[in-house]
């Protein structure tokens, strides 16, 4: 299941109804301080963007608003610990167990937009109900299983190309090595899938070193940009490369081509722009692509 930060927001005005009455808001960090920020902007209490900051004292907010209740100091605060997710239940614990070391007379009760089937019970509050497999989109890139993810490169990490350069090797090379980054994933990926020129290798190795993205496999089209445009095989091209690589999911920036390579692979492919997951509901689709791919990779055995 694929969980969006839209869908979040979602699901959490869907549950602000159960929290009750509030003083403030604890978040924990790094996950939880979107719902956090949001729970408190809902209920107009003071936020603390840790446990530790709820302990010293020390709540957030802008200059030219605040919260109209600030019950943040005194005895027998209402505090709610909010988090994303709960799966184990330990990170809760742990921010309670803070909270109430912080002010022992605090009143705490937690709260998180997903529980699992099996840690429903280890939250007071919870929004919706997702059980693993699941992918958050902020979590996406910041995540162990990222291992087991492919992932594009222009339009994700950096941005595409200008239209002026798709045509000029030098121009575009330059782009390449001189590229502005995007996001900056914490762990290693599974796999770079571009359709970039294995021309330009060197130079998108350089990048990825210099920005930090670690990888396990590097693959690029093998054969010239202009061969490429004009069979269209971009999305053929990454599809057959995500089949044979055993990876658990594709996030593709392209619209067209995240539709595309879905259909060719009958694999889940996360469309970046789109912020959709898209998966197939056939069980045969699988087997009904397979010849699709084959003949892609005669098409590109015949290009080389």
């Amino acid at each position: 299941m694929y969980r969006s930060v839209e869908s979040m927001n979602r699901s959490l005005i869907g549950g602000l109804d159960v929290i009750g009455h509030i003083d403030c808001v604890v978040a924990i960090p790094r996950s939880g301080l979107v719902p956090a920020t949001l729970v408190s902007l809902y209920r107009n209490v003071e936020l603390f963007t840790s446990p530790a900051m709820f302990a010293a004292g020390r709540a957030v907010h802008g200059t030219t608003r605040r919260p109209r209740r600030d019950r943040s100091g005194g005895a027998g605060r209402r505090v709610l610990v909010v988090d994303d997710s709960c799966n184990t239940g330990s990170s809760l614990r742990d921010a309670v167990a803070a909270v109430r070391c912080g002010d022992p007379t605090a009143d705490v009760t937690t709260m998180v937009v997903y529980a699992t089937s099996r840690s429903a019970d280890l939250v007071d509050h919870w929004c919706e109900i997702v059980d693993q497999p699941r992918v958050f989109e902020w979590n996406l890139l910041h995540h162990p299983k990222s291992r087991s993810i492919g992932f594009d490169l222009d339009g994700i990490f950096c941005p595409d190309p200008p239209d002026r350069a798709s045509t000029d090797d030098a121009t575009l090379e330059e782009y390449y090595r001189t590229a502005p980054m995007r996001v900056a994933p914490t762990y290693r990926l599974g796999a770079v899938i571009s359709s970039r020129s294995t021309r330009f290798e060197g130079v998108t190795r350089d990048w990825l070193e210099e920005h930090d993205v670690e990888y396990d496999d590097l693959i690029l089209f093998p054969g010239t940009g202009a061969a490429r445009r004009a069979l269209g095989l971009h999305a053929a091209h990454k599809a057959r490369h995500y089949t044979a690589s055993g990876l658990d999911l594709f996030v593709e920036s392209d619209p067209s081509q995240a539709y595309e390579i879905q259909r060719l692979t009958g694999r889940p492919v996360i469309c970046w722009s789109e912020n959709v997951l898209l998966q197939s509901t056939l069980t045969s689709a699988r087997a009904r692509s397979a010849p699709v791919v084959r003949s892609v990779a005669e098409r590109l055995r015949r290009l080389i």
